[in-house]
């Protein structure tokens, strides 16, 4: 019994780690960031026609002209060309008045031909002063989903 005593310790530690390696979270195919980017007025207003300010960004081109800009600045380090191969940008506006949304509190699922992207916002309840909408960069695979621009986009406040 004592010879199998130390087989069956390297058997639990080879079991415990396997367990821990398994159990790490993989990378997203879908993250969020807070982020900038230009979008052009309607009405002298641009907030009164928020959703003309939703749009996909796949390629260098388009980044540089809507002058996109992240608030984490090792991401605007990036070579756009090799970025823009694997990855597309969708970019929206959400909140303001008197909500604020913040990129950790959102979370995108893609089921068959919609992407639902469920979000937490944050309220402003004093009396006085409003929080501004939050632009937000939702960054996807697009070579695992390749025909994301036809995508439904279903926004969900939890």
């Amino acid at each position: 019994m004592l010879t199998k005593l130390p087989l069956m310790k390297n058997i639990l530690l080879v079991f415990v780690v396997l367990c821990c390696i398994s159990c790490t979270p993989k990378k997203e195919d879908i993250t969020f960031h807070e982020c900038e980017f230009r979008f052009s007025e309607v009405n002298n207003n641009p907030f009164d026609h928020i959703e003309d300010y939703k749009k996909w960004i796949d390629n260098k081109q388009e980044a540089i002209r809507s002058n996109l800009y992240f608030y984490e600045l090792e991401r605007n380090k990036r070579n756009l060309d090799s970025l823009y191969k694997t990855k597309a940008h969708y970019l929206f506006i959400i909140g303001g008045g008197g909500i604020w949304v913040r990129a950790k509190d959102c979370n995108a699922e893609i089921k068959n031909d919609t992407l639902f992207i469920a979000y937490t916002p944050k309220w402003n309840r004093k009396p006085v002063g409003e929080a501004a909408p939050t632009m937000m960069c939702l960054e996807l695979d697009k070579t695992k989903y390749p025909n994301y621009k036809a995508l439904e986009i279903v926004y969900i406040q939890r």
